[in-house]
């Protein structure tokens, strides 16, 4: 008795299948999930500058700290794990006082490459550090994840009094 042409291609027919569907799924999977930060801190995230313009007045600072991306674009900055802008503590000495001083939301939800974004900032109850010659030092943090070993430091007594 001869075999039919499921019997005798199933097989192939089914690897095909499987083929097919891998592939689609792929696609479907890369059109809609782009590079995002939201992944544990990735190198691209690495790559952004941190420049400030602060100003200091009686225990305050306040002003502006200006992000621009130097790596690929980075979306999806407010995820479930999202990127901000911290800022710790440090004294006279160089040493960290306070690591988790500031969480500064990132109100854009991607930075494309090139893009330069502001965080405006207003931080009080500075007069200790200012006058033990601390500083604040900012850098990009992920929030369940860690943060960059990049950072850019500020000292108080340069910002004036």
């Amino acid at each position: 008795m001869e075999k039919t042409f499921w019997e005798k291609h199933h097989l192939k027919i089914i690897i095909v299948a499987l083929l097919v569907y891998f592939v689609a799924v792929t696609v479907v999977y890369i059109n809609y999930h782009p590079y995002s930060a939201n992944k544990q801190l990735t190198e691209d995230a690495r790559n952004i500058e941190i420049e400030t313009d602060l100003n200091y007045k009686t225990g305050t600072v306040y002003g502006t700290v200006y992000l621009t991306n130097l790596g690929r674009d980075i979306y999806d900055l407010n995820g479930k794990y999202p990127i901000h802008l911290g800022v710790s503590l440090v004294d006279g000495n160089g040493k960290v006082t306070e690591q988790d001083y500031q969480h500064l939301e990132i109100t854009s939800d991607e930075l494309k490459e090139k893009e330069t974004i502001s965080v405006e900032v207003q931080m009080t109850d500075l007069d200790d550090l200012y006058e033990e010659d601390g500083s604040l030092r900012f850098a990009i943090m992920q929030e369940g994840a860690g943060w960059n070993s990049d950072y850019t430091e500020v000292s108080l007594s340069k910002l004036g009094k």
